[in-house]
């Protein structure tokens, strides 16, 4: 089972500015909105443009059907959904939609861009996509989510599916400014450095010295009195960067995905070893549970200060980017082109990829590439968004 998670960089133009505290989780944050394009799988009709089927994925970035005159802001995909938020606020969504993850009252499958049930007068700044479940950040500050409720992953204290949006059961006053959606469990950061999870809690991945899953938000306490500024939901994992550009993850552990020099499952935070001065702004986080078909693969990658990025974990695939297939309990260095430096990184099952300040693509651990190598855009097109997608089977873009 796949999983996740999230990014966030602040764009004028295509300048890249340094990310924000209160930027959005799973999905860069823009000023440039514009048509979405998706490429690789369409099984479910996840990219959005009007037919279904294996026959039908696509190499090459291929725009979605939105609808005319309607262009999107952000974007993020789930295991085998997609979601857009648009220019004013609104969100919309396509394919599977078994458990009701695109939001629209209904269940049925859609192979084109349909809007999400938003209450009126409610204004979407993200989205964040999990397996089957969507979160979304509001304008002021709260979280609405929709589709599976198996664990608890749409907070609203209930195990019940819903198809459409529900609000989250955070407590009173609470602002959040970066949401993120992992497997069966979601993550929420607050104005003030907070750190809320909801979910399955199988591994601790809730992060609040439990393995009892939580129907509702419980906030995770970070050593020292940490104030956090993002986070990155994985498939049984959590991660957070704090203000001070540290690491600290929990959880599911058995590939070294916490980066802590050990393969020792944590309820609660751990620490991320960090080479001496490297100061982190983004984190995601990846993974599928192995099978005959999916050798292990839980991993982590950060963005640092500096646009460089670490990894550590599983790499059976080369998610890693270093070269190799090793995993690594402790944060290897990306091999980046020369040159380049990134501005958002997503993570996925068994692959990552980076956006850079001119607005290029670049992909590792899909089909065997062991390091960062550049996705060919249609001309005179440029990234001004990337998403993360659970399956990893599904890429979605920005493009202007």
């Amino acid at each position: 089972m796949v999983f996740f998670l999230c990014i966030a960089a602040t764009f004028a133009g295509l300048a890249a500015s340094a990310p924000s505290a209160g930027s959005a989780a799973n999905t860069t944050g823009v000023s440039v909105s514009g048509p979405v394009y998706a490429w690789f799988d369409d099984d479910a009709g996840q990219l959005g443009i009007g037919v279904v089927g294996p026959q039908y994925s696509s190499l090459a970035p291929v725009a979605s059907k939105m609808p005319m005159g309607v262009s999107s802001a952000a974007v993020a995909s789930g295991q085998s959904h997609s979601l857009a938020v648009t220019s004013t606020g609104g969100v919309y969504a396509w394919g599977f939609n078994g458990s009701g993850q695109l939001g629209n009252g209904g269940a049925t499958n859609q192979s084109v861009p349909v809007p999400v049930a938003i209450p009126a007068r409610v204004r979407i700044t993200s989205v964040a996509a999990g397996w089957d479940q969507s979160l979304a950040l509001t304008s002021t500050g709260t979280v609405l989510a929709w589709g599976l409720d198996r664990y608890g992953e749409l907070g609203n204290g209930s195990l019940k599916n819903s198809h459409v949006p529900v609000p989250v059961m955070l407590p009173a006053g609470i602002k959040v400014v970066a949401i993120a959606a992992g497997q069966y469990h979601s993550l929420a950061v607050t104005s003030t450095g907070l750190v809320y999870a909801w979910g399955d809690n199988l591994y601790g991945q809730l992060g609040n010295g439990t393995v009892v899953n939580s129907s509702v938000p419980v906030r995770i306490p970070l050593p020292g009195g940490a104030r956090a500024t993002a986070v990155g939901a994985g498939d049984s994992h959590s991660l957070v960067v704090t203000s001070t550009g540290r690491i600290f993850a929990w959880g599911r552990n058995d590939f070294g995905q916490l980066g802590d020099g050990t393969t020792t499952q944590s309820d609660s935070p751990v620490a991320v070893h960090l080479p001496p001065g490297v100061v982190a702004s983004e984190v995601v986080a990846g993974g599928v549970s192995p099978t005959a078909a999916h050798p292990e693969s839980d991993y982590s990658v950060a963005l640092t200060a500096t646009g460089a990025i670490y990894a550590w974990g599983g790499n059976s695939h080369g998610q890693l980017g270093n070269g190799s297939k090793a995993g690594s309990e402790l944060p290897v260095l990306t091999h980046l082109p020369a040159g380049i430096a990134a501005v958002a990184v997503g993570a996925a099952s068994n692959w990552a990829r980076l956006l850079t300040a001119d607005g290029h693509i670049y992909i590792w651990g899909k089909k065997g590439l062991l390091a960062p190598s550049l996705t060919k855009l249609p001309a005179g097109l440029r990234a001004t968004a990337i998403s993360t997608g659970a399956d990893g089977e599904q890429m979605l873009a920005i493009l202007s």
